[in-house]
């Protein structure tokens, strides 16, 4: 995928005065034309507008009727509500690939970080249509979600009545206390059978693919795989993936196997962040993604900017032996709820105290999370997980103005342009062949969906931190959907929901709330 290479106007005094000049000349000319014309439901002036498929960066004008882009101009347009952009960039909506949590506080850092559209495509969800129906109607920005492949293999390993699931994780993974391991042993003919029918059951109703995490299922072999990759396949549905995690086999191993099995049953597969898939093997893993790609096979890949990741105390690879295979060591352990690093000692009162508890695992070198970031080849996506009291990881609020402060700005290493591509357009064109509004997204084009994210290119950065992880990053101006500002002069809206749901082509038809 390439972009057209657009460079950023130099910040010089004769730079400004000439954009103030124009700026104040379209503002003008606007007033003058103001008794002629047609009257737009919003009109967006004198911004900087960035479309990364045309590789369109200049002043224009922005007409938006009916939820739509419908003019992009240099010529004076009005509107009934107006929004000066004037020295903002005007980019498409943020697209967040990888977000865990749709509660509305996580939806509203999310929208304070840009994005118009969150979708949960790596755990997914059962049935997606009790997901949906929850959510319509009440939700700032566009949500969606894949099929789970862990709760229906957990049903076809177990026999649980599919009919008591009810699409909340956290609450079916309660159902499974005390069934059969679902989680290690293969599957069998029957049980696969049994999966295929299930996720085409859950197509049907409209989930946006089907989500596998490879490190909470490695009973899930080759053969297993391969069936659901093939039935997918057979549905033109993309495949969003962890891969086997470290101490199962290596990342290169872990990543080598999902793209031969997408070679072999000509499977669409996104592996999910590669950063914290990957870590010492994340080169090797983005050249067997260029790889992949150069030989027509439909795999790509996302990263998050941040070196940490979420992890429990439950979770038998934060131990003394998970920690070694990972090359690291309890103090590389953060206690989610006291900030405080651990030892071995620390590790096991924590445990005692609240065995669930969430850590992060700062497991990642900078230097790999920044390989797969610059990486042309890498779109951005958060991972962003809920917040406990105010408790949890960064990424959910900070992760798509990150990519701009850290890469754009401080190390220059990715042109403005390709940032908003990462952040929108590549999403977009991810989701495309299977999920037919995404044609309509990732864009700055007239007819396109007005999921529009205007944006202060000086100002725009990431304010939440480890410590203060639900902080709203900075210079986010107006937040669309749909042509309704969710944010608005800075300012989230609490009162505006035109957040719609995000289906897959298979839609039979759609759930209501």
């Amino acid at each position: 995928m390439q972009f057209a290479k657009i460079e950023t106007p130099r910040r010089s005094r004769s730079a400004r005065g000439r954009a103030i000049f124009i700026s104040a000349l379209l503002g003008c000319t606007s007033i003058a034309g103001g008794a002629v014309g047609q009257t737009y439901d919003l009109a967006i002036l004198h911004g900087r507008v960035m479309d990364p498929e045309s590789g369109l960066d200049g002043l224009r004008n922005v007409a938006v009727s009916q939820g739509k882009i419908v003019r992009v101009t240099r010529r004076p347009i009005r509107g009934r509500s107006v929004i000066d952009a004037s020295g903002l960039v005007v980019a498409p909506g943020f697209i967040d690939l990888h977000a865990h949590d749709h509660s509305p506080l996580t939806h509203r850092l999310h929208a304070q970080d840009g994005v118009t559209t969150a979708l949960e495509l790596e755990n997914g969800a059962f049935p997606v249509r009790a997901w949906y129906a929850s959510r319509v109607g009440v939700s700032a920005i566009n949500f969606g979600v894949s099929a789970s492949h862990g709760v229906i293999r957990a049903i076809a390993l177990t026999g649980l009545d599919e009919r008591r699931v009810t699409g909340d994780l956290e609450a079916d993974i309660k159902l499974l206390e005390g069934k059969a391991d679902w989680q290690n042993p293969p599957s069998d003919a029957a049980e696969r059978l049994r999966m295929i029918d299930l996720v085409g059951k859950e197509l049907d109703d409209g989930a946006v693919g089907v989500g596998y995490h490879l490190a909470t299922t490695p009973g899930a072999d080759t053969a297993e795989l391969s069936a659901l990759f093939a039935a997918a396949a057979q549905r033109s549905a993309p495949n969003f993936i962890h891969i086997r995690s470290v101490g199962q086999v290596t990342p290169s191993t872990a990543a080598r196997e999902v793209i031969a099995i997408a070679k072999s049953t000509g499977a669409s597969v996104h592996i999910v962040h590669v950063n914290s898939s990957g870590l010492w093997d994340t080169a090797d893993i983005l050249t067997q993604v260029k790889e992949a790609q150069r030989t027509s096979l439909d795999v790509t890949t996302e990263a998050y900017p941040y070196t940490g990741a979420m992890t429990a105390l439950d979770d038998p690879r934060s131990g003394a032996e998970g920690m070694a295979t990972y090359r690291s060591s309890f103090h590389d352990l953060e206690l989610v709820a006291t900030g405080e690093r651990l030892t071995a000692e620390t590790y096991e009162a924590a445990k005692r105290r609240d065995p669930h508890g969430a850590l992060i695992a700062h497991v990642m070198t900078l230097d790999n999370v920044d390989l797969a970031l610059e990486n042309p080849l890498v779109m951005a996506a958060s991972d962003g997980e809920a917040y406990h009291d105010g408790k949890g990881h960064p990424r959910g609020a900070g992760t798509f103005s990150r990519i701009f402060s850290r890469y754009v700005r401080e190390k220059q290493t990715v042109p403005l342009m390709q940032a908003i591509a990462k952040v929108s357009l590549m999403p977009a064109r991810r989701l495309e062949a299977y999920v037919p509004d995404m044609k309509l997204r990732g864009r700055i084009q007239k007819g396109a969906i007005a999921d529009i994210t205007i944006f202060d290119a000086d100002k725009i950065a990431d304010r939440a931190t480890y410590e203060n992880p639900t902080a709203p990053s900075a210079g986010i101006a107006y937040v669309l959907v749909a042509g309704r500002a969710v944010v608005d002069r800075y300012r989230f809206q609490d009162d505006v929901k035109p957040g719609v749901p995000i289906y897959g082509a298979g839609l039979k038809a759609p759930a209501k709330r």
